[in-house]
């Protein structure tokens, strides 16, 4: 696991999800918190992704 990628991500997303809890009204609050874990683990498995494609190019 690349911790070090998940930490980042996790410092962006975190304000995120606070910021649609408090603001957002409660019919949309469940839609907004499941399009921000699948939006966060989207951009990190993708950054993966194309760090190992990276990765192969160079080799």
């Amino acid at each position: 696991m690349h911790w070090k990628k998940y930490f980042i991500l996790l410092a962006f997303f975190i304000p995120i999800v606070i910021i649609i809890a408090n603001f957002l009204p409660e019919g949309i609050q469940t839609f907004a918190f499941m399009f921000a874990i699948i939006g966060y683990f989207v951009l990190y498995y993708k950054w993966i992704h194309m760090e190992n494609k990276k990765k192969e190019q160079n080799n």
